[in-house]
Parts: C-alpha cells; structure tokens; sequence
C-alpha cells in the first residue's frame, strides 16, 4: 500500500518538554490547557491561542 497522506516528506517527530516552574504564580493557577500544533502554523496558532483565550497568569499551558 502507498503512502498518500502526503506525510513522507515530514521530518520526524521528536519530543521536548520544557518546564517552566514559577513559584509565585503555583497556587493561581486554576486550569492546563493543551494545545496540539503542527510543524506547518506551529507558531500562528500558539501565538492566536495566547491572543484569543489563555491566560498566562492562570493557565498552564502544554
């Protein structure tokens, strides 16, 4: 069977985790908020959540 989702030219995925650790801000935080990008609009649509409804003040972000 041959590949025609169009993804072989993708480079692989690799995983990286940053943790970001603030004790001020621990006890205000009141929701996680997952966010699943793409190597393609990785950055618009991060940059459109944090525009449009994450809080960073209160919302961990993931």
């Amino acid at each position: 069977m041959s590949n025609t989702s169009g993804t072989e030219n993708l480079p692989p995925l690799t995983k990286k985790d940053t943790l970001i650790h603030h004790e001020e801000h621990d006890r205000e935080l009141t929701r996680v908020v997952m966010i699943c990008l793409d190597p393609v609009s990785a950055q618009v649509t991060f940059d459109w959540a944090l525009d449009n409804f994450i809080a960073p003040q209160k919302d961990l972000v993931s």
